[in-house]
């Protein structure tokens, strides 16, 4: 949980960041604290919770270090995770310029448009 909070915290917010995101100092501050408050509420230790932006992505960053290299299974895994609605039928995106629809399954895997 640990690490799952450092991620939602520090790192989430140089993802908005390379995103375009802008945020005060005092909205980074506040949505660090949230997600400390979250990690104390799920147990654990103060002695270990990051403490700021900077502290959160440096416990990221240690914990990324205890993490295996990935393997083909968590390539497919993930995969499937992005994919899950592919399934025929069950998502199509219709071209706003074309109005034509894609199945990515029924062509073959190409053809995703989105709106």
């Amino acid at each position: 949980m640990l690490l799952a909070g450092a991620a939602f915290s520090g790192r989430l917010m140089g993802h908005v960041a390379a995103l375009g995101g802008d945020f005060t100092r005092d909205e980074r501050e506040a949505f660090v604290h949230v997600w400390r408050y979250a990690g104390v509420l799920f147990g654990i230790p103060e002695e270990i919770l990051f403490h700021d932006e900077a502290s959160a992505v440096r416990t990221f960053e240690i914990g990324r270090m205890c993490e295996p290299p990935t393997d083909h299974d968590g390539i497919i895994m993930a995969n499937s995770v992005v994919n899950i609605g592919a399934v025929p039928g069950d998502v199509c995106f219709r071209n706003p310029v074309s109005e034509e629809v894609a199945d990515p399954c029924r062509s073959g895997g190409g053809g995703w448009w989105f709106p």
